[in-house]
Order: structure tokens, then sequence, then C-alpha cells
């Protein structure tokens, strides 16, 4: 089948994709030829002729020769370093911010350190095994201390204990690396991905990757948060300690009772509670300095839970004047979440409810999602409630973003503390 295709400086070019026997024999899976233009006009008049010469060097067994193997740099042929940095705008264009832009900038340079920058179509299938070999061989937070100084080899050297990084983790990094090639395939720049079918695939159900807060845990968390009970860090003779910091207290209900992502909530204004048709709703945007959302998707109104107001939620907020934890240091990389995130984490580990599981403030969205899959709520009410995407162009492209009215009664449904 044939195309007019156009690269990322405008020249277009004719696209032929290869039969399976085609590219069994010329080892790869399309034919590709310059018009020299940019006009469309000039490139349909050109089509044909191209077409035919096509066929006849196909028939004949001659490929172009962009089939010949390159040196690894000429000038004029873009650096890896380069087609990424395009890659991080396209990533903002759509939508994206933070750590689904900044999270993989430590990726692409371990992969500078143990297999250089050189230009995109130099990378063969021998450069990604050196550098999965690498990678399986690093030490959990081994990013870390290539901060601070160590070659590679020296973090590998001083991993004493063997303990190497989870293929969850290794198979995040190949991911990373197909994602950057795949968008210099799209540009034009390579006709194959040496990174396709890197990810190590694990006989295992999506849903257990995430370990979820049993009923147990939760009653642990709560009572703490309350003050009912003690883990040995609460003065109880000076009643200033009795009670939780303001953003500690709240978080942890908000992350359980909307099911939303720390960050998200951590970094509300009081312009985003308000009232939509009587309910009382949390807007997640970026409407505010420093608010962020992880995409398009993200954004949404969640109602309330009745629990929240009744905690007094909504008075806590009306105290406030503009960001409603005001407490909280916002951090570049990390938004506002980072402190309490690790509070938490600290927290459960002294309350003995981690013990190697992995939890997280992260994992009440989780939770959330658990427990109204058990109650047999509709998976697009729960992806609406999370800011996912449903995965069909139906619901995504032609469906609304679901109002309050739909979702008060979702929302609702999520256990109250009081009744685990």
């Amino acid at each position: 089948m044939a195309y007019l295709m156009k690269d990322r400086n405008g020249t277009f070019y004719l696209r032929i994709v290869l039969s399976k026997a085609q590219k069994a024999s010329y080892g790869r899976r399309e034919y590709r030829r310059s018009l020299s233009t940019k006009s469309q006009r000039e490139a349909n008049r050109r089509l044909p002729e191209a077409y035919m010469k096509a066929i006849h060097e196909l028939s004949c067994g001659v490929m172009p020769s962009t089939h010949q193997k390159t040196p690894p740099f000429v000038p004029g042929r873009p650096l890896l370093a380069g087609i990424f940095k395009d890659y991080k705008a396209q990533l903002k264009l759509s939508g994206y911010t933070g750590r689904t832009i900044d999270g993989k900038d430590s990726a692409l340079e371990f992969l500078y350190k143990v297999i250089g920058n050189k230009a995109v179509d130099a990378y063969t299938r021998q450069d990604v095994k050196q550098l999965q070999d690498t990678l399986l061989k690093m030490p959990p937070n081994f990013q870390k201390r290539l901060t601070t100084g160590l070659s590679v080899q020296q973090v590998i050297n001083l991993n004493r204990n063997g303990k190497t990084l989870s293929t969850i983790t290794f198979n995040n990094y190949m991911a990373m690396y197909i994602a950057v090639f795949n968008y210099a395939i799209k540009e034009g720049y390579i006709e194959n991905n040496p990174f396709r079918k890197t990810r190590i695939h694990q006989k295992k159900l999506k849903s257990s990757y995430r370990d979820v807060f049993s009923t147990s845990d939760l009653h642990k968390i709560f009572s703490y948060v309350e003050g009912k009970l003690d883990i040995g860090d609460r003065n109880f003779s000076d009643p200033s300690k009795k009670v939780l910091r303001a953003d500690r207290y709240w978080l942890t209900y908000l992350c359980y009772y909307t099911a939303g992502r720390l960050n998200e909530l951590a970094q509300l204004y009081t312009n985003d509670i308000y009232q939509v048709n009587g309910i009382w709703c949390i807007h997640i945007r970026a409407g505010n300095k420093y608010q962020r959302i992880k995409n398009l998707n993200s954004e949404r109104v969640i109602p309330i839970h009745r629990s929240l107001i009744s905690l007094g939620f909504l008075q806590y907020v009306q105290q406030q004047d503009g960001h409603i934890f005001p407490m909280l240091t916002y951090l570049e990389k990390n938004g506002y979440g980072h402190h309490v995130s690790a509070w938490f984490t600290k927290t459960i580990r002294k309350l003995n409810i981690s013990n190697g599981r992995k939890l997280s403030m992260h994992s009440f969205r989780h939770t959330g999602a658990n427990l109204l899959k058990q109650q047999g709520i509709e998976a697009h009410l729960i992806s609406g409630l999370l800011g996912h995407s449903t995965g069909t162009i139906s619901l995504d492209r032609y469906g609304k973003t679901l109002n309050p009215e739909s979702l008060i009664e979702v929302v609702n449904k999520i256990t109250p503390v009081d009744n685990l």
C-alpha cells in the first residue's frame, strides 16, 4: 500500500508498506523515497512516476540507499538529545506537565552514560542489549548515587548486597525509550525502533502491581489521624500535639474520599471549591499559579463526599485565603505533596502497616478504585472520578466530562471511615 507522507521539515515522500516476504528479504517494514518538494500539488504530480520506479526497484530487489548502514554521526543528522528535546516539547503541547515530562530526563541521561548520545538512527540492538544488561545490574534508587558524581560502574561495584531494581522499574525505563524512538519514527528520522519488545512480560495481574489498604489498615490510619492511636510521636501532655497539622489531616482524608492524586489535592485553592447545582465540588485543574495536572483527562470536577462535609472541610476552606494548604512548599519536580507523602510513608511504617507491601499515599487511589469496583460501579464512572481515559473513542472523544450529578452517588459509595 502506497502513501504520500510529509516529514518534519515539510518535504513530501512516497511510503510503501512492504509485504511479509519483502520485509523478510529487505530487513525493513517499508520503502521510502523523497519527492524533493514541499508543495503538495507538485508532490502529487511526481508521485505516479516515483511509484512506478519504486515498484520496478522492488521487483529487481533494489532498495534506496537509506537501507545501507550509516556511521554514528554525520553533520545534519540529529542526535538523540535533540530528538528528546523535541519529544518533550510535543508532550507539553499535548497537555502533559510535571513529572510526566521531567521524569524522563534521568532515564535518557542514563542511556547517554551507558551507550552515548549518538545520531538517532545509529542505535543498534546491540546498544540496546548493553543498556539492558547494565540497567539490570543497578541497585534500587541508583539515580541518587549517580547524582553524587559516581560512575555507572562505581554504583554497580558498591552494590554489595546484590539487590537490583524491580522488573516494574526496568519496564518503566524501557517504556520511556520506546516512546522517544517511536516519536523519531513518527517524525521520519528512523524506520524501526531498536527498543521494540524490550520489556519483560510478567505473568501477573495488573491490579496486583500496587497494594491497597485493608479495612484494618484504614482503621489504624484514621485512628492515628484523629489522635486516638499513639505511635510515640505525640506529646500528649502538650495539647497542641494532639491535633495533627492541617495539611496532613485533611490530605489523608481527601486522598481517601476522592481517590485523587496527592499533588492534585495538595495544590488546591479556595476558588477550586464551589457548588454546582447545589452540590459542593472540588475542581481538579491547572488554573492557579503552580497548579498542574498530569494530562488533559485529569481535569475534572469531583463531588465532595458527605463525610468530608461532616468533618468540617468546607469550614476549613472558608478560613483560608488562596492556597488552602499555605504551610506546604512548592517543589519544581514534586509539586506541593512531596513532604506530606514522605511523612505518610514514615507513619504507616510506624503503624506496622507497610511491612514490605507497596503502600504509600497513592495507595488511597487504588483503594478507592477497588472499593467502587467491588460494588459493581461501572468502569466509565470510576474513570471519570479518577481522571482516566476510558480507553474508547466513543466515550473519550464524543462523551463529555461527567457532571457532579452523575458522580455524587459514586463518590458517596466510598465507605465512611466511621463504618470501617
